[in-house]
């Protein structure tokens, strides 16, 4: 399955037609979007970056985006091996990631888990924002830490999320936030959301949060 996210920030009559194309297809594809039908009303305040020690929370905010920083956060491997394995719960460090997500949980707000970066020592180049070598033990990687999240592995936690995103901007002109091709991405992509969604197919998989788009004209994407 191919889920596709479509943000339209103006407003249009009557139908909307998207030509979408991408390699794995194999052929053209056209989405409509129908302006004229609406399914619900967005809440201004739907959503906020949550950041440990913040003095406050704005009255109406239901939703904080919750980076989990793959790299930053040290969370794998622990030993430092590039092939260690990622089943074994000792190679892991989740003292990052649990301290942000029960900062928002703790504060009543629904986290949005934000999910991207490769740990240096399992990327293609040895830097965070490269394509992994192996998207099979990368994917397995984020598929533990959903499970420590969600389902208690690793002595974690059972916090009711249903709402992931993976990766941010890599459409950005320069390569800033992603050092591969294209296609490189799409099968990063591909190969981690269904290891997030092995764990629950209940979970809303969406990405990868494409820049705005004068940052990115000219572009391929």
């Amino acid at each position: 399955q191919i889920y596709i996210f479509i943000f339209i920030f103006a407003l249009m009559e009557n139908s909307y037609v998207v030509p979408v194309t991408h390699a794995s297809l194999g052929s053209k594809l056209s989405i409509t979007v129908n302006c004229n039908q609406t399914l619900a009303t967005i809440n201004p305040k739907l959503w906020g970056t949550y950041t440990r020690g913040a003095a406050s929370i704005p009255q109406g905010l239901t939703t904080a985006l919750v980076y989990v920083d793959l790299q930053r956060s040290g969370v794998f491997p622990k030993s430092g091996n590039a092939n260690a394995n990622p089943d074994d719960p000792n190679e892991y460090d989740f003292s990052v990631i649990d301290q942000n997500v029960k900062g928002a949980v703790s504060a009543g707000l629904d986290p949005l888990i934000k999910i991207w970066s490769v740990p240096v020592v399992m990327s293609k180049d040895h830097h965070p924002l490269s394509p992994p070598k192996d998207n099979k033990q990368y994917s397995n990687v984020v598929s533990h830490i959903v499970q420590h999240l969600t389902q208690g592995w690793a002595n974690g936690s059972r916090y009711p999320l249903k709402y992931f995103e993976f990766w941010n901007e890599p459409d950005l002109r320069g390569g800033i936030f992603w050092k591969g091709t294209q296609d490189e991405f799409f099968a990063t992509f591909e190969s981690t959301v269904k290891a997030i969604k092995s764990v629950n197919p209940q979970f809303v998989v969406g990405g990868p949060g494409f820049a705005w788009p004068e940052y990115t004209r000219p572009s391929p994407w």
